[in-house]
Protein backbone atom coordinates (compact mmCIF):
# COMPACT_ATOMS: atom_id res chain seq x y z
CA UNK A 1 0.00 0.00 0.00
CA UNK A 2 1.98 2.94 -1.19
CA UNK A 3 2.46 6.50 -0.53
CA UNK A 4 -1.16 8.68 -0.32
CA UNK A 5 -3.46 5.62 0.36
CA UNK A 6 -6.20 5.95 2.71
CA UNK A 7 -8.07 3.60 4.84
CA UNK A 8 -11.88 5.13 5.32
CA UNK A 9 -15.11 4.43 6.74
CA UNK A 10 -16.49 2.51 9.56
CA UNK A 11 -15.28 -0.51 8.16
CA UNK A 12 -12.67 -3.30 8.62
CA UNK A 13 -9.35 -3.53 6.71
CA UNK A 14 -8.80 -7.30 7.65
CA UNK A 15 -5.01 -8.88 7.38
CA UNK A 16 -5.84 -12.54 7.65
CA UNK A 17 -2.70 -14.18 6.03
CA UNK A 18 0.50 -13.52 3.43
CA UNK A 19 2.46 -10.08 3.75
CA UNK A 20 0.62 -6.53 3.07
CA UNK A 21 3.29 -3.69 3.18
CA UNK A 22 2.17 0.11 4.10
CA UNK A 23 5.79 1.58 2.22
CA UNK A 24 4.21 5.39 2.43
CA UNK A 25 2.09 8.13 4.31
CA UNK A 26 -1.40 6.07 5.00
CA UNK A 27 -4.34 7.67 6.92
CA UNK A 28 -7.95 6.90 7.04
CA UNK A 29 -10.69 6.91 9.65
CA UNK A 30 -11.13 3.01 9.00
CA UNK A 31 -10.50 0.20 11.23
CA UNK A 32 -7.47 -2.50 11.39
CA UNK A 33 -7.47 -6.57 12.01
CA UNK A 34 -4.88 -8.76 12.04
CA UNK A 35 -5.97 -12.45 12.30
CA UNK A 36 -2.63 -13.95 10.24
CA UNK A 37 0.07 -12.99 8.24
CA UNK A 38 2.16 -9.79 8.77
CA UNK A 39 1.58 -5.94 8.27
CA UNK A 40 4.48 -4.47 7.84
CA UNK A 41 4.58 -0.43 8.86
CA UNK A 42 7.51 1.13 6.85
CA UNK A 43 6.36 4.22 5.91
CA UNK A 44 3.88 6.57 8.32
CA UNK A 45 0.25 5.66 9.18
CA UNK A 46 -1.88 7.14 11.07
CA UNK A 47 -5.83 6.45 11.07
CA UNK A 48 -8.48 7.67 13.93
CA UNK A 49 -9.99 3.86 13.51
CA UNK A 50 -8.73 1.52 16.00
CA UNK A 51 -6.69 -2.00 15.64
CA UNK A 52 -7.73 -5.43 16.81
CA UNK A 53 -4.45 -7.73 17.34
CA UNK A 54 -5.72 -11.23 16.94
CA UNK A 55 -2.82 -13.16 15.57
CA UNK A 56 0.28 -12.71 13.20
CA UNK A 57 2.72 -10.21 13.03
CA UNK A 58 2.52 -6.53 13.13
CA UNK A 59 6.07 -5.14 11.96
CA UNK A 60 7.84 -2.68 9.89
CA UNK A 61 11.20 -0.85 10.42
CA UNK A 62 12.38 2.28 11.48
CA UNK A 63 11.63 4.95 10.73
CA UNK A 64 8.32 3.64 9.97
CA UNK A 65 5.22 3.62 12.52
CA UNK A 66 1.37 3.21 12.90
CA UNK A 67 -0.69 5.61 15.32
CA UNK A 68 -3.68 4.12 15.93
CA UNK A 69 -6.08 7.03 17.64
CA UNK A 70 -9.40 4.85 18.67
CA UNK A 71 -10.12 1.94 20.68
CA UNK A 72 -7.73 -1.15 19.89
CA UNK A 73 -7.48 -4.33 21.67
CA UNK A 74 -4.58 -7.14 21.71
CA UNK A 75 -5.15 -10.62 22.52
CA UNK A 76 -2.31 -11.88 20.88
CA UNK A 77 0.95 -11.77 18.08
CA UNK A 78 4.08 -10.15 17.82
CA UNK A 79 4.98 -6.53 17.41
CA UNK A 80 8.39 -6.71 16.21
CA UNK A 81 10.84 -4.43 13.99
CA UNK A 82 12.21 -1.52 14.41
CA UNK A 83 9.62 1.07 13.87
CA UNK A 84 7.29 2.25 16.66
CA UNK A 85 3.54 1.43 17.34
CA UNK A 86 1.55 4.40 18.98
CA UNK A 87 -1.31 4.76 20.61
CA UNK A 88 -2.38 8.38 20.04
CA UNK A 89 -3.56 11.54 22.84
CA UNK A 90 -7.40 10.01 21.71
CA UNK A 91 -6.88 6.14 21.80
CA UNK A 92 -7.19 3.34 24.00
CA UNK A 93 -5.49 -0.23 24.12
CA UNK A 94 -6.79 -3.32 25.71
CA UNK A 95 -4.84 -6.35 26.62
CA UNK A 96 -7.85 -8.13 27.92
CA UNK A 97 -5.96 -11.66 27.27
CA UNK A 98 -3.55 -14.41 26.37
CA UNK A 99 -0.02 -14.21 25.71
CA UNK A 100 1.40 -11.16 23.92
CA UNK A 101 4.85 -10.42 22.45
CA UNK A 102 6.61 -7.31 21.99
CA UNK A 103 9.90 -6.74 20.22
CA UNK A 104 9.43 -3.33 19.02
CA UNK A 105 8.62 -0.17 20.75
CA UNK A 106 5.20 0.80 22.00
CA UNK A 107 4.79 3.87 23.21
CA UNK A 108 1.20 5.16 24.76
CA UNK A 109 0.37 8.49 24.61
CA UNK A 110 -3.46 7.62 25.31
CA UNK A 111 -5.11 5.11 27.83
CA UNK A 112 -4.00 1.47 28.35
CA UNK A 113 -5.61 -1.15 30.38
CA UNK A 114 -4.01 -4.32 30.98
CA UNK A 115 -7.24 -6.70 32.81
CA UNK A 116 -5.45 -10.23 31.95
CA UNK A 117 -2.70 -12.46 30.49
CA UNK A 118 1.32 -11.76 29.98
CA UNK A 119 3.41 -9.91 28.07
CA UNK A 120 6.22 -11.16 26.93
CA UNK A 121 8.66 -8.30 25.63
CA UNK A 122 12.42 -8.18 24.38
CA UNK A 123 11.18 -4.45 23.49
CA UNK A 124 10.19 -0.88 24.79
CA UNK A 125 7.01 0.09 26.43
CA UNK A 126 6.94 3.83 26.79
CA UNK A 127 4.12 4.76 28.61
CA UNK A 128 3.36 8.62 28.68
CA UNK A 129 -0.30 8.79 29.15
CA UNK A 130 -2.44 6.56 31.23
CA UNK A 131 -1.73 3.03 32.38
CA UNK A 132 -3.80 0.79 34.32
CA UNK A 133 -3.02 -3.23 35.60
CA UNK A 134 -5.86 -4.41 37.07
CA UNK A 135 -5.37 -7.71 38.62
CA UNK A 136 -8.72 -8.14 39.95
CA UNK A 137 -9.98 -10.90 37.83
CA UNK A 138 -6.40 -12.80 36.84
CA UNK A 139 -2.95 -12.36 38.09
CA UNK A 140 -1.07 -10.49 35.37
CA UNK A 141 2.61 -11.16 34.25
CA UNK A 142 5.13 -8.66 32.69
CA UNK A 143 8.16 -10.49 31.72
CA UNK A 144 11.05 -11.93 29.19
CA UNK A 145 11.01 -14.07 26.09
CA UNK A 146 14.16 -16.58 26.10
CA UNK A 147 17.69 -17.03 26.86
CA UNK A 148 20.14 -14.70 25.64
CA UNK A 149 17.21 -12.60 24.48
CA UNK A 150 18.08 -8.34 24.76
CA UNK A 151 16.79 -6.13 27.24
CA UNK A 152 13.16 -6.05 27.69
CA UNK A 153 12.15 -1.71 28.48
CA UNK A 154 9.06 -0.53 30.44
CA UNK A 155 9.23 2.91 30.80
CA UNK A 156 6.87 5.24 32.91
CA UNK A 157 6.92 8.62 32.38
CA UNK A 158 2.96 9.53 32.99
CA UNK A 159 0.79 7.76 35.31
CA UNK A 160 0.75 3.94 35.92
CA UNK A 161 -1.78 2.34 38.23
CA UNK A 162 -1.90 -0.66 39.78
CA UNK A 163 -5.83 -1.44 40.56
CA UNK A 164 -7.60 -5.04 41.72
CA UNK A 165 -7.24 -7.75 44.54
CA UNK A 166 -5.04 -9.93 42.52
CA UNK A 167 -0.96 -9.29 41.67
CA UNK A 168 0.56 -7.59 39.11
CA UNK A 169 4.25 -9.33 38.44
CA UNK A 170 7.10 -7.71 36.77
CA UNK A 171 9.69 -10.25 36.28
CA UNK A 172 12.64 -11.38 34.74
CA UNK A 173 12.19 -15.17 33.22
CA UNK A 174 14.17 -17.69 34.68
CA UNK A 175 16.38 -18.43 31.60
CA UNK A 176 16.56 -14.87 30.41
CA UNK A 177 20.34 -14.17 30.94
CA UNK A 178 19.37 -10.34 29.95
CA UNK A 179 17.83 -7.98 32.46
CA UNK A 180 14.11 -6.30 32.65
CA UNK A 181 14.82 -2.60 32.42
CA UNK A 182 12.65 -0.18 34.65
CA UNK A 183 12.36 3.34 34.90
CA UNK A 184 9.85 5.54 36.87
CA UNK A 185 10.05 9.69 36.52
CA UNK A 186 6.11 9.81 35.95
CA UNK A 187 4.02 8.28 38.93
CA UNK A 188 2.77 5.28 39.91
CA UNK A 189 -0.30 4.54 42.24
CA UNK A 190 -0.74 1.05 43.96
CA UNK A 191 -4.14 1.24 44.72
CA UNK A 192 -5.25 -2.37 45.97
CA UNK A 193 -2.99 -5.70 45.73
CA UNK A 194 -0.05 -6.15 45.48
CA UNK A 195 2.65 -4.92 42.83
CA UNK A 196 5.76 -6.94 42.63
CA UNK A 197 9.31 -6.49 40.59
CA UNK A 198 10.99 -10.28 40.52
CA UNK A 199 14.47 -11.17 39.82
CA UNK A 200 15.53 -13.95 38.52
CA UNK A 201 17.73 -13.49 36.49
CA UNK A 202 18.88 -9.63 36.62
CA UNK A 203 17.05 -6.60 36.41
CA UNK A 204 17.13 -2.85 37.14
CA UNK A 205 14.28 -0.30 38.49
CA UNK A 206 15.23 3.20 38.40
CA UNK A 207 13.06 5.84 40.08
CA UNK A 208 12.95 9.67 40.06
CA UNK A 209 9.30 9.70 40.29
CA UNK A 210 6.46 9.57 42.80
CA UNK A 211 5.21 6.24 44.29
CA UNK A 212 1.55 6.54 46.16
CA UNK A 213 1.03 3.32 47.98
CA UNK A 214 -2.75 3.39 49.50
CA UNK A 215 -3.40 1.47 52.82
CA UNK A 216 -3.56 -1.88 52.48
CA UNK A 217 -1.92 -1.91 49.20
CA UNK A 218 1.68 -3.40 49.01
CA UNK A 219 4.72 -3.01 46.54
CA UNK A 220 7.33 -5.18 46.77
CA UNK A 221 10.73 -5.85 45.67
CA UNK A 222 12.18 -9.55 45.26
CA UNK A 223 15.79 -9.06 44.76
CA UNK A 224 17.78 -7.21 41.40
CA UNK A 225 18.72 -3.44 42.10
CA UNK A 226 16.44 -0.35 42.79
CA UNK A 227 17.97 3.17 42.28
CA UNK A 228 15.79 5.65 44.00
CA UNK A 229 16.62 8.89 43.42
CA UNK A 230 15.65 12.17 44.07
CA UNK A 231 11.82 10.90 44.08
CA UNK A 232 8.82 10.58 46.78
CA UNK A 233 7.44 7.20 47.95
Amino acid sequence: IADGASINGGGVFAIIGGATNFTGMTAGTGNIEISGGTANFDGTASISGGLTFLSGVLGGSAPGMLTVNGASTWLGGTMTGSGTTIIGPTGTLSIPTGTVFLTRILENNGTTTWTGGTVRTTGVFQNNGQFTANGDVADLLWTGIQFGSPNGVFINTGTFTKQGTGNVTFQQCGDCSASLWLENSGSVNVEAGLLRLVHLGSWTFTNSGNFDITGGATFRIEGGTFHHDNATM
